[in-house]
């Protein structure tokens, strides 16, 4: 038997080629037919936490009324003096109004000084209409220079004032005098006579405005009651008493009162 060759029962046979075998080179690292996948642990959450605001929504929310009811049938001030409608404001009449008021506190006059009290004070309380007239009485005055004296009176605004007298009566003996201020007295007081119990109008012989310590205010240059005419009477009025000088003290003993006329308007409506 030849080499290379197979028995001659077998016809095949295989001849031994010039060339060169070719080999194939193969990686003998094995292939990894189970690769081993990195997965990502964490778990997909598949019922996720949804975060709601617990605040219920408010369906019936509060809604702030002003409580303060609508007036339906408003009050409309009028001037009086226009024409209303079908009607015309007539006023050519008053009715006067008169009434007194007394504080019977003695008030002391010092030697030298503002009196005690300083000021006394009267409260005028339920005047209608606007002061038409004044009038002022000072009763049971003793002092023995009453051209010492000096007295103011304020109305009920604490600003307009009249002095009442002020260096009247020389140095004769007031002793229980009542004296009455009136606009339309006959009289003045006299500068150096002997002063009596009666009715004057009020006097000043100073000359000048004389103004009395504080709290009172400055005195008016005009020395009459018709300062208060127009004013509204109700509030708390005045009165200040100073003595300027040496020697002698005093009093007034029985205290002040302050008589307010007023006068309101009566007024009718004419139709046109």
């Amino acid at each position: 038997m030849r080499m290379g060759c197979l028995p001659k029962k077998i016809r095949l046979c295989r001849k031994k080629t010039s060339k060169k075998e070719r080999r194939v080179i193969v990686d003998p690292t094995p292939v990894n037919v189970n690769p081993i996948i990195n997965v990502d642990p964490t778990p997909v959450n598949v019922n996720p936490i949804i975060n709601v605001d617990p605040t219920p929504i408010n369906v019936n929310p509060i809604i702030n009324v002003d409580p303060t009811p609508i007036n339906v049938n408003p009050i409309i001030n009028v001037d009086p003096t226009l024409t209303i409608g079908p009607f015309q404001r007539v006023c050519n009449s008053t009715v006067s109004t008169t009434a007194t008021f007394v504080n019977t506190d003695p008030i002391t006059i010092p030697v030298q000084g503002i009196a005690d009290p300083y000021p006394s004070t009267i409260a005028v309380t339920g005047m209608t209409g606007t002061i038409a007239k004044v009038t002022v009485t000072l009763f049971n005055m003793n002092h023995p220079n009453p051209e010492d004296l000096d007295i103011l009176l304020v109305g009920s605004n604490g600003i307009t004032n009249t002095i009442l007298m002020s260096d009247a009566g020389g140095s004769l003996d007031l002793v229980n005098v009542t004296l009455t201020f009136d606009d339309d007295a006959a009289n003045f007081l006299p500068q150096l006579g002997q002063i009596v119990s009666g009715t004057f109008k009020p006097t000043n012989y100073q000359g000048i405005v004389e103004n009395l310590p504080a709290p009172a205010p400055a005195s008016s240059v005009f020395v009459r009651l018709f300062n208060f005419i127009g004013m509204t009477p109700n509030g708390a009025w005045d009165l200040y008493v100073f003595d300027d000088d040496v020697p002698g003290s005093g009093n007034i003993a029985g205290g002040w009162s302050l008589t307010i006329t007023t006068d309101n308007e009566v007024c009718t409506f004419t139709p046109l």
